[in-house]
């Protein structure tokens, strides 16, 4: 048996959009909330185990990808034209970590969400054409 899909998304056009098991409509982070309250309340032993081990998987993998995004930064820095990921560093020494930034462009988008030289995940955000059945 392999693992259920939850797409949970504000606008219910995003979920009709993707193949998952169960589509859930609503505000991100107070959903997420309920659903580890909800999921604590029937969690066993190995199933919490399970998912601290998982946790632990992800946070590795997500230093493993930090890692090498900072060695392709150092590795790039020099060339020219401007690599995407000293670009990004510059931004970021410049504007500050309150800054967001909107992504309006396909080539650009691997290296934003890849995170860019320590670029904070909910600085970012993408804008996508939805097209309609006209187009």
């Amino acid at each position: 048996m392999g693992a259920k899909v939850i797409h949970l998304h504000p606008d219910a056009r995003e979920i009709a959009q993707s193949p998952a098991d169960l589509g859930l409509i609503g505000a991100i982070a107070p959903s997420l909330r309920e659903l580890i309250r909800l999921l604590g309340e029937h969690a066993k032993g190995t199933g919490t185990l399970r998912a601290d081990n998982r946790v632990q998987w992800i946070r590795e993998q997500r230093a493993a990808t930090q890692r090498s995004v900072d060695d392709a930064t150092r590795e790039a820095w020099d060339r020219t034209p401007i690599s995407p990921w000293r670009l990004l560093a510059e931004l970021r020494s410049a504007l500050g970590d309150d800054v967001i930034v909107v992504d309006e462009s396909g080539r650009t988008a691997g290296y934003l969400l890849a995170g860019g030289p320590s670029l904070p995940p909910a600085s970012i955000t993408q804008r996508r054409r939805v097209r309609s059945a006209g187009d």
